[in-house]
């Protein structure tokens, strides 16, 4: 019997049994999960943004309590997550680093409207960058990008058509077939067969732009993410063009739970915003 499963980019390791079929759409490849949290040692202001006519983006404007016109560090969270998800990593993320942190909810996602596509993302990161910014980074201070997972394609997609000061790339997806190769091989069903729905396996793919990214780039990752493997990370690396770069893996690292660790790399990310923020 042939079993198709349709995989978009996005997290996603299932078991499927012989007889079933499972079929993964675009909108299978956001799925927010709620979390509240209580912040301390920064001030977190709500921000709002129009998208499209109908469609408003709301996000947070998180800046360290001691910091003086800080850098400014975009931060593009995984499939699972939202601003309040996040919100824990976004507070000490600003703290650690002494950057303001934005992050905007996905379409869809947290107290964003309307609904989570490829196109939708894209189209909003840019209109982001270019009309939010200025509202937010009056004074034109470097502006980062930080991906986590999903998020890392959204990075990529940013650093490849607009100035970035650096990339962070954490837990990074290279391409579609890639993703699906690795995807087969985890489940173990040699019998499987992967596939992209709609556009989505068309489209230009991360490894492809990062390419044209000439920004100073920052991988990091855990050796035993089994998610997005390490070896996605080191190609992402290895293909990026950029005259300063490094690539960081963390023994016994997975791919959730990475900065809470007692080795997380928090000194050289620091280092890595500090000496490219001026």
């Amino acid at each position: 019997m042939r079993l198709v499963c349709y995989v978009l980019l996005a997290g996603l390791i299932t078991a499927v049994a012989p007889g079933c079929v499972r079929t993964f759409t675009e909108r299978d490849a956001f799925a927010p999960r709620p979390v509240a949290f209580w912040p301390e040692g920064v001030r977190i202001e709500p921000v709002t943004f129009p998208a499209e006519r109908d469609v408003t983006l709301r996000g947070w404007l998180v800046t360290p309590l001691d910091a003086s016109d800080p850098p400014l560090v975009l931060y593009f969270y995984g499939r699972e997550m939202t601003v309040m998800a996040a919100g824990r990593f976004l507070t000490r993320l600003a703290r650690e680093t002494q950057a303001r942190v934005l992050c905007m909810d996905y379409r869809g996602y947290g107290f964003s409207e309307g609904e989570p596509t490829f196109d939708a993302v894209q189209h909003d990161v840019l209109k982001t960058y270019d009309e939010l910014l200025p509202r937010v980074n009056p004074s034109g201070r470097a502006v980062f990008a930080f991906g986590y997972s999903l998020g890392t394609t959204v990075a990529t997609y940013l650093a490849s058509e607009r100035p970035l000061a650096g990339v962070v790339l954490q837990g990074a997806i290279t391409s579609v077939d890639d993703f699906a190769e690795h995807l087969t091989a985890t489940i173990g069903l040699s019998l499987m067969r992967f596939e992209p729905t709609g556009a989505i396996g068309q489209r230009e793919q991360p490894i492809s732009r990062i390419r044209r990214v000439q920004a100073p780039l920052l991988v990091i990752q855990g050796d035993r993410d089994r998610v997005t493997p390490p070896r996605f990370g080191r190609a992402m690396f290895e293909a990026s063009p950029a005259a300063e770069k490094a690539l960081i893996e963390i023994p016994g690292g997975e791919h959730e739970g990475l900065w809470s660790r007692p080795d997380a790399p928090w000194d050289a990310l620091r280092a890595f915003i500090g000496r490219h923020a001026t």
